[in-house]
């Protein structure tokens, strides 16, 4: 997973998707199904999931990995505890985007996200996970997830003004000189440009773009994803506002929570994640 996904604002707005009454209660509960969940930022997601006593659904090519980062987000936890918390995460066994695997990952969930990246310039992952998990979605009928949270970086589609104002113009230019993040971003370009055709063939389907500026990791910080504080800001696509530079990665998984728990200002659009200030 590469570090440089970018943002995008809503104009002039800094809008989290809860206010400082809310809160979280297991009576909340949904399923939420992940790819990616044992990567840098798809695993506060998973852990976020957990928090708030939600169903989560993996997807994971070996298991015994999701039982190592659970290690990993809980070092307080000793191993009953752990294994405790893997008991409450269905992981489902999966080589890659195959339709039998994703449809089985989706089964049950109200909502899937992604946060699958790049690791190899020379091997193409968003744009095939996107071209599996939405006929998978369509295959499945009334019974599929009712919404897709895919994530992506500013820098490019109708993202690139975000970009521009984000990194500055410079930085942008200087982008397309790095052949990992061209291979990288043209990937999540192809990605958005198939989810943008499919809410045009396919409206019925809830496909939401969520673009992060780059990404960072905090040293010795832990997000409180039961809190009622929310850490980041969204901002439409094609709107303007106030853009940070970078957004901890932890900051991403909350935001991404919050849309799978109520996106409807965000119902099949794109958005731009930034830290809140």
């Amino acid at each position: 997973e590469l570090k440089w996904p970018i943002q995008c604002k809503p104009a002039a707005l800094n809008i989290a998707l809860r206010d400082s009454s809310d809160s979280y209660s297991p009576s909340m509960a949904i399923t939420i199904s992940i790819l990616g969940a044992t990567g840098k930022t798809g695993m506060w997601a998973m852990k976020g999931g957990l928090d708030r006593a939600w169903n989560v659904r993996v997807l994971a090519r070996k298991p015994e990995k999701v039982l190592d980062v659970l290690k990993k987000l809980y070092p307080e936890k000793d191993e009953g505890q752990i294994q405790s918390l893997m008991d409450k995460v269905t992981v489902v066994k999966g080589s890659g985007f195959v339709e039998s695997e994703l449809k089985e990952l989706m089964s049950g969930a109200d909502v899937v996200m992604s946060f699958v990246g790049m690791v190899n310039a020379k091997e193409k992952v968003v744009e095939p996970m996107a071209h599996g998990v939405i006929p998978g979605m369509q295959a499945m009928g009334d019974g599929a997830p009712k919404k897709f949270i895919m994530m992506s970086s500013i820098g490019f589609n109708d993202g690139k003004t975000h970009g521009n104002k984000a990194w500055g113009r410079m930085a942008m230019c200087c982008l397309g000189c790095i052949p990992a993040l061209k291979a990288s971003f043209a990937d999540m370009a192809d990605a958005e440009r198939f989810v943008m055709e499919t809410r045009t063939s396919a409206p019925k389907l809830n496909l939401i773009i969520a673009r992060a500026t780059i990404l960072a990791d905090k040293k010795d910080y832990l997000c409180d994803y039961t809190a009622s504080e929310p850490k980041y800001s969204i901002i439409k696509a094609g709107a303007t506002g106030k853009m940070s530079f970078n957004i901890d990665r932890q900051h991403v998984a909350q935001a991404f929570l919050d849309l799978a728990d109520n996106s409807s200002d965000y119902n099949n659009q794109n958005v731009s994640l930034f830290e809140r200030k």
